[in-house]
Parts: C-alpha cells; sequence; structure tokens
C-alpha cells in the first residue's frame, strides 16, 4: 500500500508577490526616460460651453456637435506623469525600426494609431475616420498657401505677419502671427488646439502650419483630429526635446489596452476649459477695440466690370502674358503683389480658363515654364532689374495705386 505524500508547509511561509512588470523594452529606452523625465508638460484643454451665450459661443457648439468632438471632456483628467513618460520612452525608435504607433507601458503593448484614437474618443463610432483638409494642405509647398485668405479670416484689420516684409524671393514667406490679433472664436480654437491636439509650449503666438488647421476647423472643412494628434504623439516621440502632450489621452489609450496600476505619482494637471465666460472675456475686450478704431474712409474696390465680356477676356489675356514676361525675366514688378485688384482679376482668369496655375504662391508669379529664349526680349539681364516698367508699355491703370 503506497502512503499518501503529505503537503508540507513551514509555519509562517507566504506565497511571494507577483512579479513586476518590466517597465522597459531595454537599457537603451530607460536611458531614454530618464531623459524625458527633464522635459515639461503642456496640460490638456477642452471645452465646456452651455447654452446660450453670445454669437461665438453658439458657432463653436455647432461645429463641435457637427464633428462629434463632444467626448474629449470625458476623457480628460488628471494622470500619473510617469506612466505618460513611460510611453514616451518606449515608443521611441531604434535606427532601422519602422513606425507602427505602438508603445509599451507595464509590460503591455500601447496603439496610437489614428484608428484607436478614434475608438478611445468616440468620434466616428462607423470607425471611418476620412479625409482631412489640413494635412492636404500642407502637403504643398508653403509657398502655396493661402496666407492673405488666413489675415482676413480671422484676424483684426490691419493686422499683418510677424516679422515679415515682402520680396521678391519665392520661399520667402510668412511664420507666425500674434494670438493678441485673432478675433475671439479664432483665439478659442488656437488655444484648445495648441493645447489637445498639436502640442506647442509658446501660447502667444500661432504659426502658419496651425494657422491652416484653425481656418479649416472654422470653416467647417473636414478634419481627422484624430490623425493629427497621433502624428503629433509621434514627432514628440522623435524630439529630444519638445515638451511633452496628450497626457489624459495617453492614460485612456493605457486602459484601451489593459495595463494596469496607472494611478500614483507625479500628477499632470488640467488647463482650466474654455468656457462661456472665458469666450464672453474676449468678445468684450474686441469690441471695445472695435470702437476705438479710427474711422477710415475705404474706396470702393475697381470695378472690372463683365468678367466674362470679350473685353475683359482680352485685357486679362494681355495682362497674364505681361506678368510672365516680368517673371521671366526677374524684374521687380510691384503692380504684380497679390493685393491689388487687378493681380485678383487675372488670377481669376487664370483659375477660370487655364485651370491651377503652375506655381502661384504669395506675393509673386512663378512663370510658366518656358523654353530658354535664344534672343534677349529688349534688354541685357543684367539691367533688367533696374528696366522701366514703362518700358514694356503697360497701361497706366494696371500698375498699382499710390
Amino acid at each position: 500500500m503506497s502512503s499518501k505524500k503529505r503537503k508540507i508547509t513551514r509555519k509562517g511561509a507566504s506565497k511571494s508577490p507577483p512579479a513586476a512588470p518590466v517597465r522597459f523594452q531595454s537599457d537603451f529606452h530607460k536611458e531614454r526616460f530618464e531623459s524625458v523625465k527633464k522635459r515639461n508638460f503642456v496640460s490638456e484643454r477642452v471645452f465646456n460651453l452651455t447654452e446660450g451665450g453670445c454669437t461665438e459661443v453658439q458657432q463653436i457648439q455647432r461645429i463641435l456637435v457637427s464633428k462629434n468632438w463632444i467626448h474629449f471632456p470625458s476623457v480628460m483628467n488628471r494622470v500619473n506623469a510617469d506612466v505618460v513618460r513611460e510611453f514616451y520612452a518606449n515608443a521611441y525608435l531604434k535606427e532601422g525600426e519602422v513606425n507602427e504607433f505602438t508603445s509599451w507601458v507595464r509590460g503591455k503593448a500601447v496603439k496610437y494609431d489614428s484608428t484607436t484614437i478614434n475608438q478611445v474618443l468616440d468620434i466616428n463610432p462607423h470607425g471611418h475616420i476620412g479625409h482631412c483638409e489640413v494635412k492636404a494642405e500642407r502637403r504643398f509647398s508653403a509657398r502655396f498657401w493661402h496666407y492673405d485668405d488666413m489675415l482676413s479670416f480671422f484676424t483684426r484689420p490691419g493686422t499683418s505677419w510677424m516679422n515679415f516684409v515682402p520680396n521678391d524671393n519665392p520661399n520667402h514667406v510668412p511664420k507666425k502671427l500674434l494670438v493678441t490679433d485673432l478675433t475671439p472664436m479664432a483665439k478659442a480654437w488656437n488655444s484648445f488646439f495648441h493645447h489637445t491636439i498639436e502640442i506647442c509650449a509658446n501660447g502667444s503666438e500661432l504659426t502658419t502650419s496651425r494657422a491652416i488647421a484653425i481656418m479649416a476647423i472654422m470653416k467647417g472643412q473636414p478634419v481627422n483630429i484624430c490623425s493629427l494628434i497621433a502624428d503629433d504623439i509621434f514627432e514628440i516621440v522623435k524630439s529630444g526635446s519638445r515638451t511633452l502632450g496628450h497626457a489624459s489621452l495617453i492614460v485612456e489609450l493605457c486602459k484601451h489596452a489593459e495595463v494596469e496600476d496607472l494611478s500614483g505619482g507625479e500628477i499632470v494637471p488640467l488647463t482650466k476649459a474654455i468656457d462661456n465666460n472665458w469666450i464672453q472675456r474676449y468678445v468684450n475686450e474686441w469690441e471695445k477695440d472695435q470702437q476705438q478704431l479710427p474711422h477710415v474712409q475705404v474706396d470702393p474696390p475697381h470695378e472690372f466690370g463683365d468678367e466674362t465680356s470679350r473685353e475683359h477676356l482680352l485685357r486679362m489675356e494681355d495682362f497674364c502674358f505681361k506678368q510672365d514676361v516680368c517673371a521671366r525675366l526677374g524684374i521687380p514688378a510691384n503692380y504684380l503683389v497679390h493685393q491689388t485688384a487687378t493681380w485678383a482679376a487675372a488670377q481669376r482668369y487664370r483659375e477660370r480658363y487655364s485651370g491651377p496655375p503652375p506655381g502661384p504662391h504669395f506675393g509673386w508669379f512663378q512663370p510658366y515654364p518656358l523654353p530658354q529664349p535664344r534672343l534677349q526680349l529688349g534688354v541685357p539681364p543684367t539691367v533688367s532689374e533696374n528696366l522701366n516698367l514703362d518700358d514694356l508699355a503697360i497701361p497706366n491703370d494696371f500698375h498699382q495705386d499710390e
């Protein structure tokens, strides 16, 4: 008869605690964490608007509802800073690695691609995110961006780009605006955008790249906000100095990936929400400033008559030819600047009858790719810069008004 084996345990013995999850994928990422710890946070900011309010409040509410961006407040909370730093440290890619929008927190993979962010923010329940006008516009060279439209759309009258003086260099384009020059509604969207969508430590200036996004949002154009956030997180991951952000969203992504033990440690706070009173304060300041502006008599715009008439078409065809001649010779033709009515009419002519021009940009018109002429057109190139416009026999009514 076989004897029964008895389980013998020592008195006072206890079960060993479960092993702590490995926090870092490698020593390389552990060192990266020490570097990330030295960087500050930009805390997130959301809208908290109530019914009623001024016109700007109602317009912002309509945009939030139409784009289904109403769930941001539910995912924005005070969170553990070390969890966020661990996320950024483990997301860093070694040379040759392919970006899959994935990090590693408390031993579990955490995805931060646009599809996963969409699921967390519940923007599109069907999963289809769609076209993004902001990313489409940014793919073009900065020479082709609509700088004058930005100024007229969301800045106070008389606003100009910071430290920008137009010249004939096609790569010399505006860079930024002062936030104090924005309309109240643009200020609200800018504050939300630079705290929550594309992190920026400098809240007093608006770059042209962010201005494209603000204008697209305010115009109701399609904006893939999840893709913008995913790209911004990756840019922070790659950078060695950029301010950290998206803390609340990253913790929600960790919860989505079923990461445990996310509490404790240093807390990342939230910036006070943009509410009705915040917007109303800037509306009151705007109205007060507008009342103090001196009354300026504005001359009516120059009328070109029926733009479909034969006379107008002939004039514009002639003017467009002279534009190309001036651009080809490098002649500094001041009457070709973007603000003149004649330039605008010629631009409409080109777009209507020739399709998109090959290279329009702020303050200049890129010539068509013509073959190099064998004969000089009137003057040697060395003196073309000092050529008088009268030498081209351009009618006086085409010159820029003094």
